[in-house]
């Protein structure tokens, strides 16, 4: 009777030594799992971006502004909470200059489910985790502005544009109002972002129509504009 109850005991004892190394061991989380792989961000990483800016003014007159803008990771804070803070400055240039005159400073938020970026002092949560295919959140949910629901949509396919592409991409559509009449307005948001990559293509197209009973013809601009960012370069300083 002793023997058996000197087996029994040691079998507790191992069963729980072996629990108590299992409950000891830390997993660590596969952050690509959870999308976060579509906003790679470190110290020294820098993006290089075409950028074109259309204006449709009220008298009729239309101005086009094409330039480069340089987006390099500056430093870093970390917070008590395990967010960190990455500070983004933003340079400009002409096309066929190599001068970089720097225009504003920014920074990206990197939390344990969104990255927020501050542009130029307003906070936009530009990303929700894990990734799904029709996720919603308030992009405006950490400034004052009205409600806005961004969607993740198109994850994981390939994108292309000029001579560039990109094997796993998502889309976040930040504004699809779009009046197929031409009658009121056009208000269409979206940004691309590559695995690995982080954001490729930003579009921001916001249009206003004239009245029809005050133009010619249906569709004739207002006023508006239009903005777009392709990335032509990237890599690490």
């Amino acid at each position: 009777m002793k023997n058996s109850y000197n087996t029994y005991l040691t079998i507790v004892l191992i069963g729980l030594f072996a629990f108590g190394i299992g409950c000891n061991k830390t997993i660590e989380p596969n952050l690509s799992e959870f999308g976060f792989d579509y906003y790679p961000i470190e110290i020294g990483q820098y993006r290089v971006y075409y950028t074109k800016h259309i204006d449709f003014n009220l008298d009729g007159s239309i101005d086009t502004v094409i330039y480069l803008t340089k987006e390099t990771v500056e430093d870093t804070i970390t917070y008590s909470d395990g967010t960190r803070r990455f500070l983004l400055s933003r340079y400009s240039a002409d096309l066929e200059s190599d001068v970089w005159n720097k225009d504003s400073l920014w920074s990206a938020l990197v939390g344990t489910s969104t990255i927020s970026v501050s542009e130029a002092n307003i906070d936009y949560i530009k990303l929700s985790f894990p990734v799904r295919e029709g996720l919603q959140w308030d992009g405006n949910a950490l400034n004052n502005r009205t409600k806005e629901l961004y969607e993740l949509d198109e994850i994981g396919v390939t994108y292309a544009y000029d001579s560039l592409n990109y094997a796993s991409t998502l889309t976040v559509i930040q504004s699809d109002l779009i009046d197929p009449a031409k009658l009121t307005e056009d208000d269409y948001r979206i940004e691309v972002y590559a695995k690995d990559v982080g954001l490729i293509h930003k579009l921001k197209l916001k249009i206003n129509y004239c009245d029809p009973t005050k133009c010619s013809e249906n569709g004739t601009i207002e006023d508006g504009a239009i903005f777009e960012q392709k990335l032509i370069e990237f890599g690490k300083e």
